[in-house]
Protein backbone atom coordinates (compact mmCIF):
# COMPACT_ATOMS: atom_id res chain seq x y z
CA UNK A 1 0.00 0.00 0.00
CA UNK A 2 2.80 2.35 0.98
CA UNK A 3 4.72 1.56 -2.22
CA UNK A 4 1.68 2.37 -4.31
CA UNK A 5 1.33 5.71 -2.54
CA UNK A 6 4.99 6.56 -3.14
CA UNK A 7 4.67 5.65 -6.83
CA UNK A 8 1.61 7.91 -7.16
CA UNK A 9 3.43 10.79 -5.49
CA UNK A 10 6.48 10.37 -7.72
CA UNK A 11 4.28 10.26 -10.79
CA UNK A 12 2.54 13.46 -9.67
CA UNK A 13 5.88 15.20 -9.11
CA UNK A 14 7.06 14.16 -12.57
CA UNK A 15 3.93 15.65 -14.14
CA UNK A 16 4.11 18.91 -12.18
CA UNK A 17 7.82 19.35 -12.80
CA UNK A 18 9.41 22.33 -11.06
CA UNK A 19 6.17 23.38 -9.40
CA UNK A 20 6.24 20.49 -6.87
CA UNK A 21 8.79 19.34 -4.30
CA UNK A 22 8.95 17.00 -1.26
CA UNK A 23 10.03 18.56 2.03
CA UNK A 24 11.14 16.28 4.90
CA UNK A 25 10.71 17.46 8.51
CA UNK A 26 12.64 16.38 11.64
CA UNK A 27 9.82 14.15 12.88
CA UNK A 28 10.03 12.04 9.71
CA UNK A 29 6.98 13.42 7.87
CA UNK A 30 7.28 14.07 4.16
CA UNK A 31 5.15 16.96 2.85
CA UNK A 32 4.42 17.58 -0.84
CA UNK A 33 4.60 21.34 -1.49
CA UNK A 34 3.74 23.41 -4.56
CA UNK A 35 5.53 26.55 -5.66
CA UNK A 36 3.41 29.27 -7.21
CA UNK A 37 4.41 31.34 -10.21
CA UNK A 38 5.86 34.78 -9.74
CA UNK A 39 3.66 37.86 -9.93
CA UNK A 40 4.89 38.49 -13.46
CA UNK A 41 2.89 35.42 -14.54
CA UNK A 42 -0.25 37.56 -14.15
CA UNK A 43 -0.22 41.24 -15.02
CA UNK A 44 -2.27 43.85 -13.16
CA UNK A 45 -5.25 43.46 -15.51
CA UNK A 46 -5.47 39.70 -15.07
CA UNK A 47 -4.08 38.79 -18.50
CA UNK A 48 -2.22 35.49 -18.39
CA UNK A 49 1.48 35.75 -19.13
CA UNK A 50 4.35 33.32 -19.58
CA UNK A 51 6.95 32.35 -16.99
CA UNK A 52 9.17 35.30 -17.94
CA UNK A 53 6.41 37.91 -17.90
CA UNK A 54 5.90 38.03 -21.67
CA UNK A 55 2.37 38.10 -22.97
CA UNK A 56 1.50 34.85 -24.71
CA UNK A 57 -0.55 36.20 -27.62
CA UNK A 58 0.17 39.17 -29.87
CA UNK A 59 -2.03 42.26 -29.83
CA UNK A 60 -5.20 41.80 -31.85
CA UNK A 61 -5.47 45.40 -33.01
CA UNK A 62 -3.05 47.79 -34.64
CA UNK A 63 -3.01 51.44 -33.53
CA UNK A 64 -5.92 53.38 -32.07
CA UNK A 65 -6.70 54.53 -28.55
CA UNK A 66 -8.20 52.47 -25.77
CA UNK A 67 -11.65 53.74 -26.77
CA UNK A 68 -11.13 52.56 -30.35
CA UNK A 69 -10.13 49.11 -29.09
CA UNK A 70 -13.15 48.99 -26.76
CA UNK A 71 -15.43 49.81 -29.69
CA UNK A 72 -13.89 47.02 -31.79
CA UNK A 73 -14.16 44.55 -28.89
CA UNK A 74 -17.87 45.33 -28.59
CA UNK A 75 -18.33 44.45 -32.27
CA UNK A 76 -16.41 41.19 -31.74
CA UNK A 77 -18.65 40.29 -28.77
CA UNK A 78 -21.80 41.06 -30.76
CA UNK A 79 -20.55 38.97 -33.68
CA UNK A 80 -19.70 36.02 -31.41
CA UNK A 81 -23.18 36.29 -29.89
CA UNK A 82 -24.72 35.93 -33.34
CA UNK A 83 -22.26 33.48 -34.88
CA UNK A 84 -20.23 31.29 -32.50
CA UNK A 85 -17.49 30.75 -35.10
CA UNK A 86 -17.02 34.49 -35.50
CA UNK A 87 -17.79 34.45 -39.23
CA UNK A 88 -19.00 37.68 -40.81
CA UNK A 89 -19.97 39.08 -44.19
CA UNK A 90 -17.50 41.94 -44.64
CA UNK A 91 -18.25 45.17 -46.51
CA UNK A 92 -15.39 47.57 -47.32
CA UNK A 93 -15.63 50.71 -49.46
CA UNK A 94 -19.08 49.58 -50.61
CA UNK A 95 -17.72 46.25 -51.91
CA UNK A 96 -18.67 42.78 -50.71
CA UNK A 97 -15.47 41.14 -49.45
CA UNK A 98 -17.17 37.78 -48.82
CA UNK A 99 -17.29 35.69 -45.65
CA UNK A 100 -14.38 36.38 -43.29
CA UNK A 101 -13.37 35.67 -39.71
CA UNK A 102 -13.87 38.67 -37.44
CA UNK A 103 -10.53 38.04 -35.71
CA UNK A 104 -8.60 37.88 -38.98
CA UNK A 105 -10.36 41.05 -40.07
CA UNK A 106 -9.28 42.84 -36.87
CA UNK A 107 -5.63 41.87 -37.35
CA UNK A 108 -5.58 43.78 -40.65
CA UNK A 109 -7.44 46.78 -39.20
CA UNK A 110 -5.68 50.10 -38.56
CA UNK A 111 -7.66 51.66 -35.72
CA UNK A 112 -5.95 55.01 -36.25
CA UNK A 113 -7.99 55.40 -39.45
CA UNK A 114 -10.68 52.69 -39.50
CA UNK A 115 -13.29 51.02 -37.34
CA UNK A 116 -16.10 48.45 -37.47
CA UNK A 117 -19.88 48.75 -37.29
CA UNK A 118 -22.46 45.97 -37.21
CA UNK A 119 -24.96 46.67 -39.98
CA UNK A 120 -27.42 43.76 -40.04
CA UNK A 121 -27.79 39.98 -40.02
CA UNK A 122 -27.81 37.70 -43.04
CA UNK A 123 -29.42 34.27 -43.07
CA UNK A 124 -27.43 31.79 -45.16
CA UNK A 125 -28.99 28.40 -45.89
CA UNK A 126 -26.77 25.34 -45.52
CA UNK A 127 -28.23 22.39 -47.39
CA UNK A 128 -31.94 21.70 -47.00
CA UNK A 129 -32.15 21.38 -43.22
CA UNK A 130 -30.42 24.23 -41.43
CA UNK A 131 -29.39 27.82 -41.93
CA UNK A 132 -26.60 29.94 -40.51
CA UNK A 133 -26.87 33.56 -39.41
CA UNK A 134 -23.98 35.76 -40.56
CA UNK A 135 -23.51 39.27 -39.12
CA UNK A 136 -22.89 41.92 -41.77
CA UNK A 137 -19.98 44.11 -40.65
CA UNK A 138 -18.81 47.23 -42.44
CA UNK A 139 -15.38 48.87 -42.24
CA UNK A 140 -15.94 52.60 -41.75
CA UNK A 141 -13.97 55.68 -40.76
CA UNK A 142 -12.70 56.14 -37.24
CA UNK A 143 -15.17 58.89 -36.29
CA UNK A 144 -18.17 56.91 -37.53
CA UNK A 145 -17.07 53.87 -35.52
CA UNK A 146 -16.67 56.04 -32.42
CA UNK A 147 -20.13 57.52 -32.90
CA UNK A 148 -21.64 54.03 -33.19
CA UNK A 149 -19.83 53.05 -29.98
CA UNK A 150 -21.17 56.15 -28.20
CA UNK A 151 -24.70 55.22 -29.32
CA UNK A 152 -24.12 51.70 -27.98
CA UNK A 153 -23.00 53.04 -24.58
CA UNK A 154 -25.96 55.41 -24.50
CA UNK A 155 -28.34 52.52 -25.14
CA UNK A 156 -26.73 50.52 -22.32
CA UNK A 157 -27.19 53.45 -19.93
CA UNK A 158 -30.81 53.74 -21.04
CA UNK A 159 -31.38 50.03 -20.35
CA UNK A 160 -29.97 50.41 -16.83
CA UNK A 161 -32.08 53.50 -16.18
CA UNK A 162 -35.14 51.65 -17.45
CA UNK A 163 -34.66 49.25 -14.53
CA UNK A 164 -33.51 51.68 -11.83
CA UNK A 165 -35.33 54.90 -12.80
CA UNK A 166 -38.12 54.08 -15.29
CA UNK A 167 -39.85 57.42 -14.61
CA UNK A 168 -36.89 59.30 -16.14
CA UNK A 169 -37.10 57.24 -19.33
CA UNK A 170 -40.85 57.82 -19.61
CA UNK A 171 -40.30 61.55 -19.20
CA UNK A 172 -37.56 61.52 -21.82
CA UNK A 173 -39.70 59.58 -24.33
CA UNK A 174 -42.57 62.00 -23.73
CA UNK A 175 -40.27 64.93 -24.45
CA UNK A 176 -39.04 63.28 -27.65
CA UNK A 177 -42.58 62.76 -28.93
CA UNK A 178 -43.40 66.40 -28.21
CA UNK A 179 -40.27 67.60 -30.00
CA UNK A 180 -40.99 65.36 -32.97
CA UNK A 181 -44.50 66.76 -33.32
CA UNK A 182 -43.06 70.29 -33.36
CA UNK A 183 -40.56 69.53 -36.09
CA UNK A 184 -37.63 69.34 -33.69
CA UNK A 185 -36.58 65.84 -34.73
CA UNK A 186 -36.59 65.34 -38.48
CA UNK A 187 -35.52 62.07 -40.01
CA UNK A 188 -33.44 61.84 -43.13
CA UNK A 189 -34.88 59.81 -45.96
CA UNK A 190 -31.54 58.13 -46.66
CA UNK A 191 -30.45 56.08 -43.68
CA UNK A 192 -32.81 57.38 -41.03
CA UNK A 193 -30.18 59.54 -39.34
CA UNK A 194 -31.31 62.56 -37.29
CA UNK A 195 -30.79 66.11 -38.49
CA UNK A 196 -29.15 68.56 -36.13
CA UNK A 197 -31.76 71.31 -35.74
CA UNK A 198 -30.82 75.00 -35.83
CA UNK A 199 -33.70 77.42 -35.17
CA UNK A 200 -33.61 80.92 -36.64
CA UNK A 201 -36.21 83.51 -35.67
CA UNK A 202 -37.54 85.79 -38.38
CA UNK A 203 -36.83 88.73 -36.05
CA UNK A 204 -33.21 87.77 -35.36
CA UNK A 205 -30.74 90.66 -35.14
CA UNK A 206 -28.25 91.00 -37.97
CA UNK A 207 -25.26 90.70 -35.63
CA UNK A 208 -26.60 87.44 -34.18
CA UNK A 209 -27.41 86.11 -37.66
CA UNK A 210 -23.93 86.80 -39.04
CA UNK A 211 -22.18 85.80 -35.83
CA UNK A 212 -23.60 83.16 -33.49
CA UNK A 213 -25.99 81.45 -35.96
CA UNK A 214 -23.38 81.38 -38.71
CA UNK A 215 -20.88 79.74 -36.35
CA UNK A 216 -23.49 77.23 -35.11
CA UNK A 217 -24.35 76.10 -38.65
CA UNK A 218 -20.77 75.89 -39.95
CA UNK A 219 -19.53 73.99 -36.89
CA UNK A 220 -22.17 71.27 -37.39
CA UNK A 221 -21.43 71.02 -41.12
CA UNK A 222 -17.69 70.73 -40.47
CA UNK A 223 -18.43 67.70 -38.28
CA UNK A 224 -20.21 66.11 -41.25
CA UNK A 225 -23.62 66.33 -39.55
CA UNK A 226 -26.78 66.87 -41.62
CA UNK A 227 -28.50 70.06 -40.45
CA UNK A 228 -32.10 71.25 -40.59
CA UNK A 229 -32.41 75.06 -40.37
CA UNK A 230 -35.91 76.09 -39.30
CA UNK A 231 -37.12 79.67 -39.80
CA UNK A 232 -40.20 80.71 -37.83
CA UNK A 233 -41.56 83.10 -35.25
CA UNK A 234 -39.86 82.61 -31.90
CA UNK A 235 -43.15 81.84 -30.16
CA UNK A 236 -43.97 78.99 -32.56
CA UNK A 237 -40.83 76.88 -32.05
CA UNK A 238 -42.16 74.97 -29.05
CA UNK A 239 -45.93 75.14 -29.57
CA UNK A 240 -48.08 72.22 -30.69
CA UNK A 241 -50.35 74.66 -32.60
CA UNK A 242 -48.97 77.56 -34.60
CA UNK A 243 -49.96 81.13 -33.75
CA UNK A 244 -51.34 83.08 -36.71
CA UNK A 245 -53.11 86.43 -36.38
CA UNK A 246 -54.62 86.13 -39.87
CA UNK A 247 -53.37 89.57 -40.97
CA UNK A 248 -51.74 90.07 -44.35
CA UNK A 249 -47.96 90.34 -44.11
CA UNK A 250 -46.45 93.72 -44.92
CA UNK A 251 -43.86 94.28 -47.64
CA UNK A 252 -41.32 95.32 -45.01
CA UNK A 253 -41.77 92.04 -43.13
CA UNK A 254 -41.43 89.99 -46.34
CA UNK A 255 -38.26 91.91 -47.21
CA UNK A 256 -36.90 91.24 -43.73
CA UNK A 257 -37.57 87.51 -44.02
CA UNK A 258 -35.99 87.38 -47.47
CA UNK A 259 -32.89 89.06 -46.04
CA UNK A 260 -32.63 86.44 -43.26
CA UNK A 261 -33.13 83.43 -45.56
CA UNK A 262 -30.83 84.84 -48.29
CA UNK A 263 -28.10 85.33 -45.71
CA UNK A 264 -28.25 81.63 -44.78
CA UNK A 265 -28.42 80.60 -48.46
CA UNK A 266 -25.25 82.58 -49.12
CA UNK A 267 -23.52 80.82 -46.22
CA UNK A 268 -24.51 77.37 -47.54
CA UNK A 269 -23.19 78.25 -50.99
CA UNK A 270 -19.88 79.36 -49.46
CA UNK A 271 -19.34 76.04 -47.67
CA UNK A 272 -20.51 74.08 -50.73
CA UNK A 273 -23.41 72.31 -48.99
CA UNK A 274 -26.57 71.16 -50.78
CA UNK A 275 -30.03 71.69 -49.31
CA UNK A 276 -33.73 71.14 -49.90
CA UNK A 277 -36.35 73.79 -49.14
CA UNK A 278 -39.66 73.06 -47.42
CA UNK A 279 -42.41 75.46 -46.42
CA UNK A 280 -43.12 79.09 -47.28
CA UNK A 281 -41.45 82.32 -46.29
CA UNK A 282 -44.79 83.69 -45.10
CA UNK A 283 -45.20 80.81 -42.66
CA UNK A 284 -42.54 78.32 -41.59
CA UNK A 285 -39.48 77.65 -43.75
CA UNK A 286 -36.94 74.81 -43.45
CA UNK A 287 -33.63 74.07 -45.17
CA UNK A 288 -32.55 70.41 -45.01
CA UNK A 289 -28.80 70.66 -45.48
CA UNK A 290 -26.48 67.82 -46.50
CA UNK A 291 -22.80 68.59 -45.85
CA UNK A 292 -20.14 68.03 -48.47
CA UNK A 293 -17.87 65.10 -47.57
CA UNK A 294 -14.34 66.35 -48.05
CA UNK A 295 -12.03 64.19 -50.10
CA UNK A 296 -9.01 62.86 -48.23
CA UNK A 297 -5.90 64.43 -49.74
CA UNK A 298 -2.33 63.25 -49.47
CA UNK A 299 0.51 65.07 -47.71
CA UNK A 300 1.97 66.10 -51.06
CA UNK A 301 -1.35 67.61 -52.16
CA UNK A 302 -1.63 69.45 -48.83
CA UNK A 303 1.87 70.82 -49.31
CA UNK A 304 1.08 72.00 -52.85
CA UNK A 305 -2.19 73.59 -51.70
CA UNK A 306 -0.40 75.40 -48.88
CA UNK A 307 2.25 76.67 -51.31
CA UNK A 308 -0.44 77.84 -53.74
CA UNK A 309 -2.21 79.83 -51.01
CA UNK A 310 1.10 81.35 -49.99
CA UNK A 311 1.74 82.54 -53.57
CA UNK A 312 -1.79 83.97 -53.74
CA UNK A 313 -1.21 85.95 -50.53
CA UNK A 314 2.10 87.25 -51.85
CA UNK A 315 0.46 88.31 -55.12
CA UNK A 316 -2.31 90.17 -53.28
CA UNK A 317 0.26 91.90 -51.09
CA UNK A 318 2.26 92.93 -54.19
CA UNK A 319 -0.85 94.34 -55.87
CA UNK A 320 -1.80 96.34 -52.76
CA UNK A 321 1.75 97.69 -52.48
CA UNK A 322 1.80 98.76 -56.14
CA UNK A 323 -1.59 100.43 -55.78
CA UNK A 324 -0.44 102.30 -52.69
CA UNK A 325 2.77 103.47 -54.39
CA UNK A 326 0.82 104.59 -57.45
CA UNK A 327 -1.51 106.65 -55.26
CA UNK A 328 1.48 108.20 -53.49
CA UNK A 329 3.05 109.18 -56.84
CA UNK A 330 -0.23 110.71 -58.02
CA UNK A 331 -0.56 112.72 -54.80
CA UNK A 332 3.05 113.88 -55.14
CA UNK A 333 2.44 115.09 -58.72
CA UNK A 334 -0.65 117.02 -57.59
CA UNK A 335 1.35 118.71 -54.84
CA UNK A 336 4.13 119.63 -57.27
CA UNK A 337 1.62 120.99 -59.80
CA UNK A 338 -0.03 123.19 -57.17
Amino acid sequence: MRCNTIRCVCSLIAKLGERAEIKTYDDGFNILQFRSYSKSYWNHKGKKRGMFGRQRSRELFFGGTSRDREAANVIISQVKGINEQGLIKLIKDGKDMGVKSILECCKRLNLDEEGLVLVSRLRKRIGDLSEEILPVVRIVGRQQARKAYSDYLGEKVRERLLITHPELIRKQEKGKKKTKSLGGEILMENGGADFKVVRVSWKIKTNDLEGQKRHEITSQLKKGEPVCIIFDEKGNFFRSQRMNNGEEMSDAEIARRNFVSDNIKKLLEEVGATYETEGEITEKLAFKVTPVIKKQISKQEKKELKLKKKHERQEKLRQRTEKKRKEERMNLKKLQAS
